[in-house]
């Protein structure tokens, strides 16, 4: 299989980010809605000790948890090598643009309520970042999904687990799984190289990290969790 070397490129900025904001971190836990929040995956990033630059985006505020906050993608001032996308299912398209606008072509769409809501509002908004993502490089995970877990660039997105690096690499559709995954793996004797929660698979799927992971010289096991893949000659190639 002929690797792509804009992938392997981008992936490595993915895997190993120097500056990454987050869309949609609010400035307090008040009455915080279900499920994973900005300000959770801020506070996660900050605990787990995250040595890049970190931006959160919130048009009402000047500074969260002790950090800048910033307008929007576009006010950042220097170039994304990550983009972590938390706000209502119906915004995600407009940042999608920014992102598109301001060359930050890695994109973590954790926000749901898209296609697999069986609706037809989500299905048209999955309609919508497919048409974005197709005609622009971005490199879309998700969406409704945990994104990159990377012990080495001290990134977290599960809580309570120990961030262990090790030779085990975990792909996985399933966000629960991946969370059980890295919290059992410590306990049993293994680290991780990376791990990622794709959801959605919209526009990328585990053939994509494959290719990737296939050449890293910190993975020497590979894991997966399915419940689909798009191309299946590719998977077995």
């Amino acid at each position: 299989m002929t690797t792509d070397p804009d992938l392997i490129a981008d992936l490595q900025r993915a895997f190993h980010p120097k500056a990454l904001a987050i869309v949609g971190v609010s400035r307090d836990d008040v009455n915080p809605p279900p499920g994973y929040t900005g300000l959770k995956i801020l506070r996660l990033l900050q605990g787990a000790g995250f040595e890049g630059h970190l931006y959160p985006i919130n048009p009402k505020a000047t500074s969260i948890a002790a950090v800048r906050a910033y307008p929007s993608i576009r006010a950042v001032p220097e170039p994304l090598d990550l983009v972590i996308i938390t706000i209502p299912a119906r915004g995600v398209p407009q940042v999608l643009e920014d992102c598109a606008a301001v060359g930050a072509v890695n994109v973590h769409i954790c926000s749901a309520g898209f296609g697999e809501t069986g609706e037809p509002e989500g299905k048209a908004l999955q309609d919508r970042v497919r048409e974005i993502a197709s005609k622009t490089r971005l490199r879309i995970v998700g969406p409704n999904c945990l994104g990159y877990h990377v012990p080495a660039s001290r990134m977290n997105m599960y809580q309570e687990v120990r961030l262990l690096q090790g030779p085990v690499a975990f792909l996985s559709q399933s966000g629960g799984h991946a969370q059980d995954y890295v919290g059992y793996g410590p306990t049993l004797g293994f680290g991780f190289s990376k791990v990622v929660s794709y959801g959605n698979a919209l526009m990328m799927d585990c053939t994509d990290f494959l290719e990737y992971l296939a050449a890293d010289p910190e993975t020497r096991i590979i894991c997966l969790y399915l419940e689909g893949v798009r191309n299946g000659p590719r998977l077995r190639r």
